[in-house]
């Protein structure tokens, strides 16, 4: 059992949980750790869905037009309907009227990359559709304005069927000094048609900060 107090002043709350003991089997246990939420920040939106839902692809896979992302070798199209190849891909958007998918018929491997950011604390959130079995890997990566670090990296195919729902991923990237990111989706033949949808990235997302006076640090 552990206990402890919750305190809130001017909108930062923070949880204490007490100073350390001797665990004894029967006995109860306290931490000594604080953590503080900071929420002076105020989130701002960077990229949005709503910017990218201007783009107007149709029902055939088109050349992505998005203010904020740029196919690097042009095999990332947009789409409104479901891919052109069978057994790969999704049925529909995830919401809204269009997708970005790696149009693998005409290449199995591209980049992503979204325009100049600027500002910290930055997260990004999106839905991510992996029917295909043909698929290797749908990575997101950051630049720091010298080189691009991996953040995430989904391996396979995900999802069933062309009419599995979307799955959300959120990627919490405000510990990292980010310029740029991008997606780069990988396959091995024509059914890895990867596909993302409601793509959004936002600056000063509200941190959490922790503390301890334990000899062991915030570790173990």
């Amino acid at each position: 059992e552990a206990t402890g107090t919750v305190t809130a002043s001017g909108g930062n709350p923070t949880v204490n949980a007490g100073s350390d003991i001797n665990l004894i089997p029967g006995n109860s246990i306290a931490f000594d750790a604080s953590v503080s939420f900071d929420a002076s920040a105020t989130p701002t939106d960077l990229m949005t869905e709503a910017q990218s839902e201007n783009a107007d692809y149709g029902t055939s896979g088109a050349p992505v037009n998005d203010v904020n992302w740029t196919a690097t070798s042009g095999y990332w199209k947009g789409e409104s309907d479901g891919t052109a190849s069978s057994s790969t891909g999704p049925s529909a958007p995830q919401s809204g009227d269009d997708y970005i998918y790696l149009e693998s018929s005409n290449g199995t491997s591209d980049y992503l990359t979204s325009g100049n950011i600027s500002g910290s604390g930055i997260q990004i959130s999106f839905y991510y559709h992996m029917y295909g079995g043909d698929i290797t890997h749908l990575k997101l990566q950051s630049y720091d304005g010298s080189s691009w670090t991996d953040r995430l990296t989904i391996s396979g195919e995900q999802h069933g069927s062309s009419a599995a729902a979307w799955t959300l991923s959120t990627v919490d990237l405000s510990a990292y000094t980010v310029t740029k990111l991008r997606f780069h989706a990988q396959g091995t033949d024509y059914q890895s048609d990867i596909a993302l949808d409601n793509i959004n990235v936002i600056k000063n997302k509200a941190t959490y900060a922790w503390t301890t006076t334990a000899s062991n640090g915030t570790t173990g």
